[in-house]
């Protein structure tokens, strides 16, 4: 386990490999918890959130109903002006 603490490519596997957005997010806080320098935090975040899009456009939203998608409110305020 040591390696994979001090080996990035080992992480950006494991986050590769998440199924679900619940898994990839366990992953994450694990990974935070250690000690990495901005960049290696920076290339993560990269990774991860390429790996969230995929996940949740594969799985539909957890509590999410079609008829919420697709009401619009109209116009959002900046429009509006």
């Amino acid at each position: 386990m040591a390696e994979i603490k001090t080996d990035l490519g080992a992480w950006f596997t494991r986050v590769q490999k998440g199924a679900s957005v619940k898994e990839v997010l366990e992953i994450l806080d694990e990974f935070r918890r250690l000690d990495w320098s901005d960049n290696d935090r920076a290339a993560m975040a990269k990774v991860y959130l390429r790996v969230l899009e995929k996940v949740s456009s594969a799985t539909p939203a957890e509590g999410a109903s079609s008829e919420l998608a697709e009401t619009s409110d109209g116009p959002v305020w900046y429009e509006k002006m």
